[in-house]
């Protein structure tokens, strides 16, 4: 589980047009995938599916989400 949250907070960064962040948080998603890998807990077909899948869901979040919208305040004000 916790390749698949690096990998969707890199994505978060990713679609907020932010280089940098996004450049090295990836480049820790990556690490964090394939130390899963090396020591056995997954395949690399499942960090790779992970992966599709989490950048999917952003992507679906991204469009849906609105700036200023009643969710917006709910999850704001929770902050």
């Amino acid at each position: 589980m916790p390749d698949a949250l690096t990998a969707a907070i890199a994505a978060a960064f990713a679609m907020q047009r932010l280089p940098f962040r996004s450049l090295v948080l990836c480049g820790l998603a990556i690490l964090v995938c394939w130390s899963r890998v090396y020591v056995g807990t997954h395949y690399a077909s499942d960090i790779v599916g992970g992966g599709a899948l989490t950048g999917i869901f952003a992507a679906i979040v991204r469009i849906a989400y609105r700036e200023g919208s009643k969710l917006d305040r709910i999850a704001t004000s929770i902050l």
